[in-house]
């Protein structure tokens, strides 16, 4: 009863307005009430009266975090700690603001200082082991990674569920952290839903929401998709909650909606007001529990059909949420149990392509990439989190296998670099076998990416936009099929590229097929001859095709919803053509 707590709380300031205690909790239950600029100006008040109040540097130092102003926020955990040298809350607060800035040590340190003092501290063990994976630092990786599962199976608060999904290849504990997670963010929340209404036209509305409307992968992806969407059946709303980037993509998709509305400093609640406004009929979360997500518009209600899409690969584990769009090859008809949200399946590949990206017209020269211009070059361009030691282990044997070859990976950052270093040549392999590619526009990376060989994917956190670009490329890409939605996203590209002998499903074929492949140009020569014409056609380039199945499946979620049946499994197969 939040509102009736903050009439109480006024009532107190009336009677007397010096007391810190009486704005800090106004300041708290404004946060609960999704407000943060409100709750913001409660916390200046409580230092105007106590500038020692060490919880009202801690909030909003958050606030200034969510906000994205880090510097800011590092200096109010700064003063707490100052103040408070052992407040647990506030050095875990100030971890995840100097991760957000890369320093990634002195993230560790605070991290570390704060599990010393407080272990259960919620999702502080899971950030510490993220950050280490951020920098490929597997100290105590075991060990890690037995606390996390034995806390998971407890639904203890222990990882959030993002990170979650490169360290195991499990979908019954994603899905026990996915829920771990949303219950912790709705427990603010009086969690509701959009009943059904009478059809306010012919057109059915369709409100896509989204934090990367801008200079991301997964505007890279979707972007000719709202363009192409039938308008005489269709209108198309894009909520963006996400900073204006203000680059090319981000004025391409403004153009692309029918009507584009910037949300980014509206509270959840405003948003989801907003969409029921509008009568939207079907919303689509396109950033889930990736960075900047907004699950919460969603457990308030913005619209009778929900939809968990694209921007994270794995169950959002929410009662609100209505469907998850997949594909025969990230899910079977048997896997309704690992996911919260009911089956929407494609028929070819769940995920979206752009034809309007570059497209290279010849391989880039070697030696202008810092590559051997005669030797065999394997690459990965996945974020180093994604590689574990297991996976480095596989790569390593490749290499031994493979004389004169290279592995050309990504440099997120020099201590991953240097710590990848380090971990090879423990395996046994020279260092200067690993060769590193720093960040580059996405043209120019496209470009280079056609100077390697074979692209050998991560596990069970797969290539996901990078596997899409290395086949758009023709650059073939190998890769291990696992269990959980993560870890079958390139098998089930490469399948709708029409390449599926390159999906293997165990270690031994894995690294098998790599060095076959190394040793034989005629077939891999084949391989990328193919992979030339799938850009003609083949389903996972036809942008049409994707966009016709995909409101396919949107006639079917509105006419249930219309009808006022439940959610159910679908598919393309079903329903209007």
């Amino acid at each position: 009863m939040y509102e009736k707590a903050v009439e109480q709380f006024h009532i107190a300031k009336a009677i007397q307005d010096n007391v810190p205690e009486v704005f800090f909790n106004l300041g708290k239950l404004h946060e609960c009430l999704g407000d943060r600029k409100t709750a913001f100006a409660q916390y200046e008040k409580v230092l105007e009266l106590d500038h020692n109040f060490v919880p009202a540097w801690v909030g909003g130092g958050a606030i200034l975090q969510g906000e994205g102003k880090l510097d800011a926020a590092l200096s109010a955990f700064d003063k707490a700690l100052t103040l408070s040298p052992d407040y647990a809350e506030a050095l875990f607060l100030k971890g995840n603001v100097l991760r957000a800035l890369r320093r990634y040590q002195e993230a560790l340190d605070a991290y570390s200082k704060c599990l010393s003092i407080d272990p259960k501290v919620p999702f502080v063990l899971g950030a510490y082991a993220n950050t280490k994976m951020l920098i490929c630092d597997w100290s105590h990786f075991d060990e890690d990674l037995d606390k996390i599962k034995s806390q998971i199976l407890q639904s203890q608060e222990v990882i959030p569920p993002f990170p979650l999904l490169a360290l195991i290849d499990d979908p019954d504990l994603q899905l026990m952290a996915a829920k771990t997670w949303t219950n912790n963010e709705n427990k603010n929340l009086e969690v509701s839903r959009v009943v059904h209404k009478d059809t306010h036209s012919e057109k059915i509305r369709i409100g896509y929401f989204s934090a990367d409307f801008g200079f991301h992968p997964v505007a890279f992806l979707i972007a000719e998709i709202f363009e192409l969407h039938n308008r005489q059946q269709f209108e198309i709303y894009g909520f963006s909650t996400g900073p204006n980037t203000e680059d090319p993509m981000r004025k391409r998709l403004e153009q692309s909606f029918d009507e584009f509305i910037d949300v980014h400093s509206w509270s959840d609640a405003q948003i989801a007001a907003k969409a029921r406004d509008l009568k939207i009929d079907i919303a689509i979360d396109l950033t889930g529990f990736t960075q900047d997500g907004r699950t919460n518009i969603f457990a308030l209600g913005a619209a009778p059909v929900q939809v968990n899409f694209l921007g994270y690969p794995g169950t959002l584990g929410a009662s609100y949420m209505d469907y998850i769009i997949v594909d025969p090859v990230i899910a079977s008809e048997n896997n309704q149990r690992y996911y919260a949200e009911k089956l929407a399946f494609l028929p070819d590949a769940y995920q979206p392509n752009d034809r309007k990206r570059t497209r290279p017209k010849n391989r880039v020269n070697r030696n202008k990439a810092g590559l051997p211009e005669q030797d065999f070059i394997f690459c990965c361009f996945n974020n180093n989190f994604k590689i574990t030691p297991h996976q480095l282990d596989l790569w390593a044997s490749i290499l031994k296998q493979v004389e004169g070859s290279f592995l050309w990976l990504l440099e997120d950052n020099p201590m991953a670099s240097q710590n990848l270093r380090y971990e090879i040549s423990k395996r046994g392999v020279s260092i200067d076998r690993l060769i590193f590619a720093s960040r580059v526009a996405p043209e120019d990376h496209l470009h280079r990416m056609s100077a390697a060989d074979l692209f050998l994917d991560t596990s069970p956190y797969n290539a996901y936009t990078t596997a899409s670009e290395a086949l758009w490329v023709g650059l073939p890409i190998l890769t291990r099929i696992g269990k959980s939605f993560c870890s079958r996203v390139a098998a089930s590209l490469i399948r709708a590229a029409g390449v599926p002998e390159l999906i293997t499903t165990t270690d031994d074929e894995y690294v098998e097929l790599a060095v076959n492949l190394a040793r034989s140009p005629s077939k891999l020569d084949a391989l990328k001859w193919r992979l030339g014409q799938a850009q003609e056609n083949a389903p996972l380039f036809d942008s049409e095709r994707f966009t016709r199945n995909l409101e396919n499946l949107y006639l079917q979620m509105h006419e249930k919803s219309e009808l006022g049946q439940p959610p159910a499994q679908i598919s393309v197969f079903e329903g209007k053509a």
